[in-house]
């Protein structure tokens, strides 16, 4: 990933900008370009692992906080170990589990790890009927299940948030997930972690958020644990260092665990963050901003390499939008275009693809 540029355009008609070739700054340069770079230069610092867009998700199992009347079925599809999640902010009744409170999901559907404060994953739309990919024989799903990524890309680190209802802990609490690339080629199994998400106190990416019973009452009823239960579970794969971080990805395709009692498992996966391949140290991504709002992007390229605009207008968005088509190399030096409207602000970056 290139470092970043960020660039505003003011209501008047004279843009404002950050480069990171900018010489050095001349009399009277103005304050809010100091704080745009600034943000220029801690955008990498940011990046961490982010959520990124994919298709496939199968079931609806998050009841949302404007949910309305007791009856769970206008909100979700099928059950999890029995029960259902519930966001934060429901008005619900405190039914069992010996905590005092209710608790339930990010009502924002952002989780940021708890196993390593970095990484961040975002749930799908809670009240949907595809906010997860289940895998449950014992409902009718299949065991096996498909995320297609909305735009292939290499990533040099993968995070799958998952977990499985009637579960088991342990190796036994394993499933295993297959990465197939936009050149057909697929990587071998690779294993992830969807423990019982009660009692297991490895790997959890957050917990505590209690689970609503399932069904048609007069008011929607919880059951709110005062203990750690219960979780969902983060596992991290280093792609780059098996060779597999230089390759688009396409689509992931994950097998449950092995149901070695017929105990009626449920597995599911909620969400899948990923660190952009890196293209190398010392690239830089420059620009040329122009009046009337038209921005010029460079950057050093590899002759017949692909690479991907991406852009941000805040950096507290959880991820890149992609614009303008991928550019295929044909020299060392790629170019894009776009146009700031009046009072609009971009930060900018450029991804390698294979």
């Amino acid at each position: 990933m290139l470092t970043g540029f960020s660039a505003c355009r003011a209501n008047g008609s004279i843009p404002r900008q950050t480069r990171t070739d900018r010489p050095a700054k001349a009399p009277g340069h103005h304050r809010d370009e100091e704080r745009l770079e600034r943000l220029g230069q801690g955008q990498r610092r940011q990046d961490g692992r982010q959520p990124f867009s994919q298709q496939g998700y199968n079931a609806g199992l998050i009841v949302p906080a404007n949910a309305t009347g007791g009856n769970t079925a206008p909100y979700i599809t099928a059950t999890f170990g029995g029960y259902a999640f519930y966001s934060s902010g429901l008005a619900a009744i405190n039914y069992t589990g010996g905590n005092s409170t209710l608790e339930g999901l990010s009502s924002s559907g952002i989780v940021t790890s708890l196993l390593d404060g970095v990484t961040i994953f975002h749930l799908g739309g809670y009240g949907t009927a595809t906010n997860v990919l289940l895998l449950s024989p014992a409902q009718g799903y299949s065991n096996i299940g498909t995320l297609v990524l909305t735009q292939p890309l290499a990533y040099s680190s993968l995070s799958i948030l998952a977990a499985s209802g009637n579960g088991y802990s342990g190796t036994s609490g394993q499933g295993y997930f297959v990465l197939t690339f936009t050149n057909a080629s697929s990587s071998s199994p690779i294993s992830f972690n969807a423990q019982d998400w009660y009692n297991s106190n490895t790997d959890v990416a957050t917990t505590h958020f209690g689970r609503i019973y399932p069904g048609d009452y007069s008011s929607f009823y919880t059951d709110n644990p005062s203990n750690n239960n219960p979780n969902l579970y983060q596992t991290t794969v280093n792609l780059a260092s098996s060779g597999l971080g230089t390759q688009a990805i396409s689509s992931i395709t994950f097998t449950m665990p092995f149901d070695v009692n017929n105990q009626n498992e449920d597995t599911g996966i909620f969400a899948i963050s990923g660190t952009p391949a890196v293209i190398g140290p010392g690239s830089v991504l420059k620009a040329t901003v122009q009046v009337g709002g038209a921005i010029t992007l460079n950057w050093d390229t590899k002759i017949g390499f692909k690479y991907q605009m991406q852009y941000k207008t805040n950096l507290t968005q959880n991820s890149w939008m992609y614009f303008g088509n991928v550019y295929t190399a044909t020299n060392t030096t790629g170019i894009s275009f776009d146009t700031l409207e009046p009072g609009q602000c971009r930060f900018y970056r450029v991804s390698q693809l294979p």
